[in-house]
């Protein structure tokens, strides 16, 4: 398990897009905060032979998105937390629902991860 701490330093590695204010939502609804993807800091095959790049691909593109998917979608349904960071969310992480706990952990774990494995292989300072 990472370190709160750890995880904090990570989550400030993301920054929240604001989402367009072109949006087809209604005019009602507070914009959410639209936490996106970021880009591997190394190529898919990079990990070979460990981790095949077909695998660095699904886990990245797949299961590191639904953490982010899943986290705009329960910031978006919870008004108070529109428009906070990931390093604000994980930094309080034990007082909000486990919903947002889960995704906004699983993110900054797997930015953490990636930035970890990035540094070994010289991609990340």
């Amino acid at each position: 398990m990472y370190a709160i701490p750890a995880l904090v330093a990570a989550a400030a590695l993301l920054t929240p897009a604001v989402a367009s204010a072109q949006s087809s939502a209604p005019a009602t609804v507070p914009q959410a905060a639209a936490f996106t993807l970021p880009p591997l800091p190394y190529a898919t095959s990079a990990l070979e032979p460990a981790i095949d790049a077909e695998t660095m691909t699904i886990h990245h593109d797949r299961h590191h998105k639904a953490y982010v998917d899943a986290l705009n979608k329960a910031v978006g349904e919870t008004p108070a937390l529109v428009g906070q960071s990931l390093e604000q969310l994980v930094a309080r992480a034990g007082t909000l629902p486990a919903v947002i706990r889960n995704n906004a952990g699983g993110q900054a774990q797997a930015r953490e991860a990636a930035e970890a494995a990035g540094k070994r292989l010289g991609t990340t300072s």
